[in-house]
């Protein structure tokens, strides 16, 4: 059910189950709706201090910028390959228009 909460609301949830505390981390995308969860489990009775709590939250943002950077360069790479499939087809054109002219020159 918790999973279920962090997906439907994109938000950090922290619950009991299994018999541990476990954190449900949202990984967003740019419109901020959660593509994916991290389900970090610690073991009922341990407790994280200040300081591996911060930690924790560091590398959840270092995920979701890693994410983002993926989404980035898998457009560029769109539309890279979208420029070079027009430019390779006007080139095609262009050769095969000067063969035409030749051929009835």
């Amino acid at each position: 059910r918790y999973l279920y909460q962090c997906v439907q609301t994109s938000g950090t949830t922290m619950c009991e189950a299994y018999g541990a505390t476990h954190w449900a981390y949202p990984v967003r995308d740019r419109t901020g709706c959660a593509v994916a969860v991290v389900d970090l489990g610690v073991q009922r009775g341990i407790k994280l201090s200040y300081a591996q709590n911060r930690e924790v939250m560091r590398i959840m943002k270092l995920l979701s910028m890693a994410y983002h950077q993926l989404l980035e360069l898998r457009e560029s790479e769109k539309q890279n390959h979208s420029v070079h499939k027009r430019l390779f087809r006007e080139c095609s054109l262009k050769k095969t228009c000067l063969g035409l002219m030749r051929t009835h020159l």
